[in-house]
């Protein structure tokens, strides 16, 4: 479990608040332990804090994924994994501790199907090519660099590639790339299928068809902000899978505007709906999120604590341009105030 106690307790609290009343069974699937024992095994020793990712289907089997969030306030030169055995989570611990103030923010997923192994590194490279090419030489796939700057140089006016990861515990290791469309002329461009044909075709992407196209032009027209994800070979050949995110953190602490008649959250689940890959189930979202603060006595005596439950975002995937069930994301967080 956590190596620091108090973060371990106030993690479990914050999961039982947003996920009372039933909304564990509907939405989840089961309890906290594994998201506790993610958290435990992937936080640096003695963090003052615990914060996550929850990630989980809008139809089908409930089931949740995990992803332990490295803040980079706490990834500091000596800084430990709890559990000495992740050699390849430490390994990118180190690099990151050694970019002085550029440390990047590090994601360690853990995959429910693969009973808990460490499944994915994504690191937050906000543009940067160095910080991309340290990364893959951190968790030892340098050979990955070359190929991932070719395909960031081809890319669109207005793509800003944000996020970059490798998949160490899956069969195929994939490189994935994730692009944000954060240019305003781009991303009201995202609604023509015609404009996304000729992007994908600049970059390499082929794995797509006409009832792909029309699925992103038509979430692109909720005004929430997107990413797109791309998952490649190590050597740069795309693989036929995509998935479109619709990002919410704009919206916090008061999370109600997503689920109002014109919300982005509604508006985009609603399409999901007619899409065949949600069912109601998003509806149960909205009175899981709050942000709060906690005094708890713990060994240094009372101690404060922020808890949140925010949600990051909604994300539907095409693998060989078939639609696959949807998904949302929450933050599940609790911090010691210092």
């Amino acid at each position: 479990m956590i190596n620091n106690r108090a973060a371990e307790k106030m993690l479990r609290d914050t999961w039982n608040r947003a996920f009372s009343d039933g909304r564990e069974n509907v939405l989840m699937g089961e309890g906290p332990e594994r998201l506790l024992d993610a958290s435990g095994r992937l936080s640096p020793a003695g963090c003052p804090s615990a914060a996550c990712f929850v990630e989980a289907p809008l139809a089908g089997k409930p089931e949740y994924d995990s992803l332990v969030i490295l803040n980079p306030r706490y990834c500091i030169p000596g800084c430990r994994m709890a559990d000495p055995a992740l050699v390849t989570a430490q390994a990118a611990v180190d690099w990151a501790a050694g970019m002085g103030r550029l440390r990047p923010y590090l994601h360690f997923e853990l995959d429910a199907a693969l009973s808990g192994t460490l499944s994915g590194i994504h690191c937050k490279i906000g543009g940067s090519m160095r910080t991309a090419e340290g990364f893959f030489g951190a968790v030892g796939e340098p050979e990955r660099t070359d190929s991932f700057v070719r395909i960031v140089q081809s890319l669109p006016k207005g793509w800003f590639c944000q996020y970059t990861g490798v998949f160490p515990g899956r069969g195929t290791n994939n490189t994935r790339m994730e692009v944000t469309i954060a240019d305003d002329q781009a991303r009201r461009a995202l609604c023509s299928p015609q404009y996304l044909r000729e992007c994908f075709d600049a970059i390499g992407f082929t794995a797509y068809d006409g009832t792909m196209l029309a699925d992103i032009s038509h979430l692109a027209e909720v005004e929430a902000s997107i990413s797109i994800q791309f998952d490649m070979l190590p050597d740069g050949s795309f693989l036929p899978v995509l998935s479109l995110l619709s990002l919410y953190e704009s919206i916090r602490p008061d999370c109600s505007p997503l689920f109002r008649e014109d919300g982005w959250l509604k508006r985009t689940c609603e399409i999901y709906m007619d899409m065949g890959v949600s069912d109601d189930r998003w509806l149960q979202l909205e009175p899981c999120l709050f942000s709060d603060e906690r005094v708890f006595f713990g060994e240094n005596g009372f101690e404060v604590w922020e808890q949140h439950c925010f949600p990051c975002c909604t994300k539907m995937k095409w693998i060989g341009a078939g639609r696959r069930p949807a998904k949302f994301y929450l933050i599940v967080d609790a911090i010691r105030s210092v």
